[in-house]
């Protein structure tokens, strides 16, 4: 397969491959592309959402806490099994696209950034994988350690008793209120980024035919 050249413009140094040294780095690099509008628009709308029901009609802790727990049980029903098929899209997908296409996009800057073409796909994909591993992590870290009566809920509990002593207002029910907003609308918000992910994964391959057909 031959590709459209390059112009020294649009000519990237392969040195620049390994400027990323950790998954942070990775998740940094996401910003300087264009993201979805409406992932972020799902994620704000599911927070303010959550965050009127929790303080316009003020639930009691008991319920929030509930809340809390169903959602975790949903997160961890959901999170591992996409994952799983992120991954097997994925190596499927780096094993099906040849070789030459992944040097191409190693050269080709992307439009209006300092980065090639082959970050800004990568990029979308390690978007997706980061989210969804530091949210196993959270669930994970909410059943070990978040517990009824468990080691960071004792801590919590004391930690605003003690600032209660100083401001006379016991702030752990509305700390509990916004971990709930934040943690729904991440859920809602990784449903969305699915349906990015896969549709990265056509992107990709149009791109791949468009560069094939401009080419011939």
């Amino acid at each position: 397969m031959s590709l459209p050249e390059i112009s020294s413009n649009d000519l990237m140094d392969p040195a620049g491959l390994h400027k990323e040294k950790s998954m942070w780095d990775l998740y940094l690099l996401s910003f300087k592309f264009p993201g979805s509008k409406v992932n972020w628009a799902g994620f704000f709308l599911s927070f303010s959402f959550l965050f009127i029901y929790c303080f316009h009609f003020d639930p009691g802790i008991e319920d929030v806490s509930k809340n809390i727990r169903s959602t975790l049980g949903f997160g961890l029903s959901l999170a591992p099994a996409v994952i799983g098929f992120l991954v097997a899209g994925f190596t499927i997908f780096v094993t099906v696209t040849k070789v030459e296409l992944f040097n191409y996009m190693a050269l080709r800057r992307y439009e209006n950034t300092s980065e090639s073409y082959l970050k800004y796909n990568m990029s979308s994909f390690m978007l997706s994988f980061i989210h969804y591993c530091a949210y196993i992590l959270f669930c994970g870290v909410l059943v070990i350690f978040a517990q009824p009566n468990g080691p960071l809920v004792l801590v919590a509990k004391g930690i605003f008793s003690w600032l209660q002593t100083y401001i006379d207002k016991n702030y752990y029910e509305i700390f509990l209120k916004l971990i709930f907003c934040f943690f729904g609308a991440w859920s809602i918000y990784l449903i969305l980024l699915l349906k990015t992910f896969v549709y990265n994964i056509y992107q990709v391959l149009c791109t791949t035919v468009r560069w094939s057909l401009e080419s011939s």
